[in-house]
């Protein structure tokens, strides 16, 4: 999905990232956030929404820094998921008609 062929034979390559790469980085990071803060990263873990609210406060106190662990982990596989959309979104085919809508409508607002 990354190269298309031209009216002369040859081969264009669509800028941006490898999207194996990006999606493997992608995994990467959010497994690697969701284990400090599950049963992998010892007890007591990640406590449900239905639990209990002292239960809740009581694993926010005592593993704040594996909280603060799984989120940074978070932020960067986000990072990640938000170039890979943007990576395929860039390279699907657009309709004539709809090509330069946007660009014409902000034209012609003013």
């Amino acid at each position: 999905m990354n190269s298309q062929p031209t009216a002369n034979g040859r081969t264009v390559r669509h800028p941006g990232p490898h999207l194996g790469l990006v999606a493997t980085i992608f995994v990467i990071l959010f497994l690697a956030g969701l284990y400090p803060v599950t049963m992998f990263g010892g007890a007591p873990h990640f406590p449900g929404p239905g639990e209990p609210v002292g239960t809740i406060i009581s694993f926010f106190q005592l593993r704040s820094s594996a909280v603060l662990l799984c989120a940074f982990f978070h932020f960067g596989a986000a990072i990640a998921l938000g170039i890979f959309a943007a990576t395929v979104v860039s390279q699907l085919p657009l309709p004539r008609s709809t090509r330069y809508s946007s660009v014409r409508w902000l034209r012609d607002s003013f």
